[in-house]
C-alpha cells in the first residue's frame, strides 16, 4: 500500500471517529471552556508564540478578537461556494444529491527547526461556530434555513472562543499558478516566512467526499527564524484576521487528537505523516 494511500484511509478514519464521537467531544469542549485555568497554556510557552504571554492568557482567545451584531442571511451571488443539485439513475433507481461547489485547496504542515515546532495558524471560523452554536440551541438544519431567509438575528448561546480554530496554513486555488507556487505564497501571506519553491514538499493529496468533493493538496516545508521577513497574518483586506500558534512538536500528537481544540482532519492526517515520515 502507498503512503499517499495510507494517508488516504488515515483522513477518511478520522472523519468517521469524529462523526461517531462528536457527542463526547462537543460536551468535553464545553466543559473544558467552564471549568479550565486561565493560568495554563498546555501547547506553548514565551518562547513559541506571537501572541502576547501572560499568566492569564486564555489559550482559544485570539488577539483583538471581537465578534458582534453575528446574523444568517441568504448566500448570493457568492465567489466560494455554488450550491446545486444533480439527479441520476443508479442500477434503475432514480437518485438525487446536494453538492456544494467550491474551490480546491493547498495547505502546509510548517515545521520551524529553530524552535523544534510547528507553526499553525489560528482563526475565528464561523462554520464551526455556527455548528457548535445550533447544538447548543437543539436546532435542526431546516431552522437553520428559514432563519437565513428571514434576515433575522438569531440566538447566540455558545462563547465565540469555541470557533477558533487550529489549522496548517493554506488558501484556495483560485490562481493560474501550480499549486506548489501557491503554496508558497500563502506561507508568506500567512505566516511571514520565505521558502524557496524546492523546499516544499507534496505529501498528500485528500478529497472531500460529502457535499463538495474538492480536492485538498498537503505539502510540508521547513523553516528556521531567520526565513521570517514579515509578519504574516493574511490579507486583512480581505477579511483575514489570523494568530501564528507554536506548536512545539513534543505535544503535536497530544494536541493533534485533544478533541477540546477544533482542528480539520487534514491537520490531524499531516501531523501524523511527519511522525511517520520524519521523526527519526
Amino acid at each position: 500500500m502507498t503512503r499517499t494511500r495510507c494517508c488516504f484511509l488515515l483522513i477518511r478514519s478520522i472523519e468517521i471517529l469524529h462523526q461517531i464521537n462528536f457527542k463526547s467531544a462537543y460536551t468535553s469542549r464545553n466543559l473544558f471552556i467552564k471549568s479550565r485555568s486561565f493560568g495554563c497554556r498546555p501547547y506553548s510557552n514565551s518562547k513559541t508564540t506571537t501572541t502576547t504571554a501572560t499568566s492569564k492568557e486564555n489559550i482559544k482567545t485570539m488577539d483583538g478578537m471581537e465578534i458582534k451584531d453575528m446574523k444568517l442571511v441568504p448566500c448570493t451571488q457568492s465567489k466560494y461556494v455554488v450550491p446545486g443539485r444533480v439527479t441520476f439513475n443508479q442500477n434503475g433507481r432514480q437518485r438525487k444529491w446536494d453538492y456544494v461547489k467550491v474551490h480546491d485547496s493547498v495547505s502546509i504542515l510548517i515545521y520551524n527547526k529553530t524552535r523544534d515546532a510547528f507553526v499553525l495558524v489560528r482563526q475565528f471560523r464561523p462554520a464551526p461556530y455556527l455548528n457548535i452554536n445550533s447544538k447548543m440551541l437543539k436546532e435542526e438544519v431546516s431552522d437553520i434555513e428559514n432563519k437565513s431567509s428571514e434576515k433575522k438575528d438569531f440566538k447566540t448561546v455558545a462563547p465565540f472562543e469555541l470557533g477558533v480554530t487550529y489549522e496548517l496554513c493554506a488558501g484556495i486555488v483560485d490562481q493560474k499558478r501550480s499549486l506548489v507556487e501557491i503554496a508558497q505564497s500563502e506561507i508568506e501571506e500567512e505566516t511571514g516566512y520565505i521558502v524557496p519553491l524546492e523546499n516544499i514538499k507534496q505529501i498528500f493529496r485528500h478529497t472531500a467526499t460529502g457535499h463538495s468533493g474538492n480536492m485538498g493538496t498537503a505539502f510540508y516545508a521547513e523553516v528556521t527564524d531567520d526565513m521570517k521577513t514579515a509578519k504574516g497574518g493574511g490579507v486583512q483586506d480581505s477579511g483575514e484576521f489570523i494568530d501564528l500558534y507554536y506548536l512545539p512538536r513534543t505535544d503535536a500528537k497530544d494536541f493533534a487528537l485533544d478533541e477540546r481544540y477544533v482542528k480539520p482532519s487534514s491537520f490531524i492526517a499531516a501531523i501524523m505523516w511527519f511522525f511517520i515520515n520524519q521523526q527519526k
